[in-house]
């Protein structure tokens, strides 16, 4: 018997709570026993929480896995449940995946379970369809995005559904400290000391404090925390569909975990450290110290050493055309 790939997409969260990967690989069984066509359990490829109309088809990773395994395996083809699962953007399908693959595989066969005839492209129904796609994605979009600035509006200043901040629980749609609240005050008080992000990774990491992901913490982890209005009280929310993208910024819209003494704080050391360098650092009058002779800015210069389990510091500062200053 022939053999044959299956390709599943479901485009959003919300579909994870229903059967519709079930669905559309029953559908997508069904028509290869049509079509005398095996499709084994490890050759459908499932696509979740993927929107076809937001990413054209080389964006989609399984999409492009399965159209290089097809290649790989000499495979000529493909079960898609229905075409809306190919695509919404009305070409990018075409040009992504059916194009580079007609090109190693003349009598290509690409299937949708609402047909028994093979994908045609220039059939003037497919383009119909496609587009028809395309459309109702558009209208979706459009109601969405009107949706959620209706929401973001509202005087009872909720939060939109969403990932919630860490440090935060949602609680009928309004942000809440929680256990970890601590924490983030603890981030931006090492911050105000002038710690760097990696040494405020280290610090908790040493101290095994989990990540928000539960594993260790790094820089990009405490990047994402610091630079999130939302722990001053601050909710940001870039609407990013759309003709033009708009971004929303309310003040008071929840419990703020850091208080603005921390904030101008944290300023006022960035500040200086753009100015003289980072604070901290073991030489403490880091580009503030200049040759007498030459008023050049002296350089650092760590011999630092470890002998038979002891540390000796040995930290100087040096003038690139003079003598070495202890």
């Amino acid at each position: 018997m022939n053999l044959a790939f299956g390709y599943v997409r479901r485009s959003s969260y919300k579909q994870q709570e229903n059967n519709s990967v079930e669905i559309q690989k029953a559908y997508i069984q069904e028509l290869a026993k049509r079509k005398n066509v095996s499709v084994p359990e490890e050759f459908i490829y499932v696509e979740d929480v993927t929107s076809a109309y937001a990413k054209r088809a080389k964006q989609r990773k399984e999409l492009m896995r399965l159209k290089n395994m097809m290649i790989e395996r000499g495979i000529d083809k493909v079960i898609f449940y229905e075409e809306s699962r190919m695509d919404r953007t009305g070409y990018s399908f075409v040009l992504d995946f059916y194009r580079p693959l007609q090109d190693h595989f003349p009598n290509l066969e690409v299937y949708s379970t609402t047909s028994d005839t093979p994908f045609d492209p220039s059939d003037f129904r497919t383009k119909i369809t496609l587009l028809l796609y395309r459309q109702e994605s558009e209208i979706k979009s459009e109601r969405a995005i009107a949706s959620l600035t209706s929401f973001l509006n509202n005087e009872e200043k909720l939060r939109p559904g969403s990932k919630c901040p860490y440090g935060y629980e949602l609680v009928n749609k309004k942000l809440l400290p929680n256990e970890d609240a601590d924490i983030v005050t603890f981030i931006y008080y090492l911050q105000s000391w002038g710690l760097s992000m990696q040494k405020i990774a280290a610090v908790l990491n040493d101290a095994s404090i989990p990540s928000p992901s539960g594993k260790v913490w790094r820089s990009s982890s405490i990047e994402a925390i610091l630079k999130n209005k939302v722990y001053t009280g601050t909710l940001t929310w870039n609407v990013h569909k759309g003709k033009e993208p708009k971004l929303y910024e309310f003040n008071d819209f929840s419990e703020p975990l850091i208080d603005d003494f921390l904030i101008k704080l944290i300023t006022a050391n960035t500040k200086l450290q753009k100015k003289y360098g980072r604070l901290d650092t073991p030489f403490i009058f880091l580009n503030k110290l200049f040759c007498r002779q030459c008023n050049e800015k002296l350089l650092t210069q760590n011999g630092s050493t470890t002998g038979e389990g002891k540390k000796y510091y040995y930290q100087y500062f040096v003038s690139a055309n003079h003598v070495t200053i202890n």
